[in-house]
């Protein structure tokens, strides 16, 4: 272990920690090894000080043969301590070209979004050496500067933060805290496994570098805050021009960004997938995509796909969401029931009110599917075709909208275009007919709809 001045301890914590948004819930990330568990021990001794709940959270990849006793030390650990522990059990599945290692971070931060709670944070204990890995692993994959810049000290995510206050802590700093006040913990034998880039760069590389240039890990992070400053500094000023901003980040209107030079089109694109806390797309992709939108047709299908995200043009707007697509809209028969639970994103369907039994025949259908049908006709087809035009909802997800048909005619499209016959028998019954989505992607496309209805007796007819 080199020579260095331990500043780590509690009291050294909480000045970082006071730095991060208040928030009811602290979760920490507890793998059992000397980072966490440095984090997680000093955040304990710290409960009189803190103002947030601490819970502890382990992830349990099923990867190593050894994955059982680790859990089984963590819950030792919390036990002793009376720390809440959240123990996550996770399936990892890597396809061809990713590595187990990124498929487990993948899976983990899923499982993070759905633990997150508005107003919690999550901390994990990536540390300095960790900061000066990362940045030397993404100068060897030609990174731009968004990946120089490293990982981030705070971001939004989900419903609340993702926050790593060790970034300026080492490594020896935690394990000479841990050994100070005599707790122990996992050395996982995986990370003298050479032949992964991250153990080979600690192992051979890094102090091979040291011994030229001293303060090599120091070094690195300092660049790596230049260039988060830098970012920062180009995402101020973005902002200082809404038009080359996303107003509800999933959706980037044109006019503007298609006047821009295409070097700013790139910071633009990187700015809101940056805001979206997605990956960056590769340089290369992005630039033929900024390649397709120069000869931008109305109907040009111009896109962007990387990772588990898509970027497309429609209408004269850029949309981005997550893949996969949202799934077409339940087929299913709606009794008289004032609710229907259509499951996962779509959410549900309400009949405010008293409900009768003349709705006992609705069936929820899907554009695809009911412009097949052999007993709808030719003008309801056409009134979905064109109410979907006019609504400028995109065609790829034009099969998440729930269509109304009672007595095999069409009767509403969405909640946002209803036939004469059904508003009257709403109107008779004293209802009020509702779409509650709950996938933001489709809320977006109600609320478009809804600034663009059509009225049912115009065009359509």
């Amino acid at each position: 272990m080199s020579r260095t001045k331990t500043r780590f301890s509690p009291q050294s914590l909480l000045l970082s920690l006071s730095g991060l948004p208040a928030c009811k819930r602290l979760l920490v990330g507890f793998s059992g090894g000397a980072d966490s568990t440095a984090l997680l021990l000093a955040l304990h001794q710290l409960q009189l000080q803190l103002t947030a709940d601490l819970a502890a959270v382990h992830f349990n990849h099923g990867l190593q043969a050894n994955a059982e006793d680790w859990l089984r030390h963590c819950q030792h650990f919390c036990q002793q301590r009376n720390i809440p522990l959240q123990v996550q059990q996770l399936w990892v599945q890597h396809n061809a070209g990713s590595s187990p290692e990124a498929a487990a971070r993948e899976a983990r931060y899923r499982a993070i979004a759905q633990l997150l709670e508005r107003d919690d944070i999550f901390l994990t204990a990536h540390q300095a050496d960790d900061q000066a890995e990362t940045l030397f692993l993404n100068l060897m994959r030609g990174s731009g500067s968004q990946g120089l810049a490293g990982i981030p000290p705070l971001r939004v995510y989900a419903k609340g933060w993702v926050a790593r206050p060790l970034l300026n802590v080492r490594r020896e700093e935690l394990e000479h805290y841990l050994n100070a006040e005599n707790v122990g913990w996992i050395t996982d034998t995986s990370n003298q496994d050479q032949s992964m880039d991250r153990n080979y760069l600690r192992a051979t590389v890094f102090p091979s570098l040291e011994q030229r240039w001293p303060g090599l890990v120091r070094r690195l992070n300092q660049t790596s805050r230049h260039l988060r400053d830098q970012s920062a500094a180009l995402r101020l000023l973005l902002a200082q021009s809404p038009e080359y901003l996303s107003p509800d980040g999933i959706t980037l209107p044109l006019p503007a960004f298609s006047k821009a030079a295409l070097v700013l089109q790139a910071e633009i694109i990187r700015n809101w997938v940056h805001e979206r806390s997605a990956a960056p797309p590769p340089r290369a992709r992005l630039q033929e995509f900024l390649q397709q939108l120069q000869d931008l047709r109305a109907d040009s299908q111009a896109e962007l796909r990387w990772g588990r995200w898509l970027i497309k043009h429609h209408a004269g707007q850029l949309w981005m969401h997550e893949l996969p697509l949202p799934a077409p809209c339940p087929l299913t028969a709606w009794e008289s029931n004032a609710r229907l639970n259509l499951g996962g994103p779509h959410g549900n369907l309400m009949l405010n009110g008293a409900a009768t039994d003349s709705f006992r025949q609705l069936r929820v259908s899907y554009r695809t599917m009911l412009t097949k049908d052999p007993f709808i006709s030719r003008s309801d087809k056409k009134k979905i075709k064109e109410n979907m035009r006019l609504s400028r909802i995109p065609d790829w997800l034009r099969d998440t909208v729930p269509l109304l048909v009672l007595e095999n005619k069409l009767c509403a499209i969405g909640d946002w275009w209803l036939a004469r016959d059904f508003q009257q028998l709403l109107l008779a019954a004293k209802l009020e007919y509702q779409w509650q989505p709950e996938h933001l992607l489709l809320m977006k496309v109600q609320s478009l709809c809804h600034n663009s209805a059509v009225d049912p007796e115009g065009p359509l007819v």
